[in-house]
């Protein structure tokens, strides 16, 4: 996995972040399940998100498959509403991305897929603190 700018630089990890590595993640477009020290896996801090590489230089987001088998989808997507926020991003050379692809379609295709394979998906839990 690479913790990357959106030029592809380095940037450094989060605290925790080996916990990350060493979990597997499943691919929102292929379903490919992919191991946490794949290179083809990114994340963006600056989007708060993993991502899988394709051969088309789109990344589609990823998520962390828990130790218990649960499929960990943001804070932001809902199951319910077939909704995955920035599911396909292709990026420019200043630093920037586009949204690629039919983001209703594309996550609904997702989500029917999960329920068929009786996967369990569950939204991150957002805690915050203030004081």
């Amino acid at each position: 996995m690479k913790c990357v700018d959106l030029l592809l630089r380095d940037v450094p990890h989060f605290m925790g972040w080996e916990k990350f590595v060493r979990l597997s993640y499943i691919c929102h477009r292929c379903e490919k399940t992919i191991r946490g020290d794949d290179p083809g896996v990114f994340y963006f801090p600056s989007l708060d998100y993993f991502y899988h590489k394709h051969d088309d230089d789109v990344y589609y987001r990823a998520f962390p498959i828990m130790e218990n088998g649960v499929i960990r989808i943001g804070g932001s997507d809902s199951e319910t509403e077939d909704v995955i926020q920035r599911h396909a991003i292709q990026l420019d050379k200043r630093g920037d991305y586009k949204h690629v692809g039919d983001l209703r379609a594309s996550s609904k295709e997702f989500f029917e897929s999960m329920r068929r394979q009786h996967r369990t998906v569950s939204n991150t839990e957002v805690r915050i603190r203030f004081g």
